[in-house]
């Protein structure tokens, strides 16, 4: 597909944002990335936010998928806060006008963003989809 081409599709499509929580597991934190970079559908807003991880594990494992996912954003607490209010604040810091929280440990397929949006756009008076997920 000619670049040019892309750039429409993308601009025609709505912007997901994908909020990641980590805290001292920067050896997952690739899992959830490699997952986000595999996505099929584009434009994809990616905020890893570190809930005051000592040192700069997680900064440099976000450093190293700068390339492959493009609107990749990092933010680190001074202090932690805890999962709730980290996630809200993932939530705050969102641009999409679709939105889903993924934890540093989790992989989703590269067509679930893709399914997720049409589903929501299919069905707009449900408010979320959800995965299935199998303990």
């Amino acid at each position: 597909m000619k670049e040019i081409t892309k750039k429409i599709l993308q601009v025609e499509r709505p912007l997901v944002t994908i909020g990641i929580l980590t805290y001292k597991r920067p050896h997952l934190l690739p899992r959830a990335l490699e997952a986000v970079a595999r996505q099929t559908y584009q434009p994809i807003e990616v905020i890893v936010c570190d809930d005051a991880t000592p040192g700069d594990e997680n900064e440099k494992v976000v450093a190293a998928f700068k390339d492959k996912i493009p609107e990749l954003k990092y933010l680190k607490h001074a202090t932690n806060l805890g999962d709730i209010k980290s996630y809200y604040h993932l939530l705050e810091e969102a641009q999409g006008t679709f939105f889903m929280w993924l934890a540093d440990d989790d992989e989703i397929s590269p067509g679930f963003v893709e399914a997720s949006v049409e589903a929501l756009e299919e069905h707009p008076d449900v408010p979320f989809s959800n995965a299935y997920c199998q303990i």
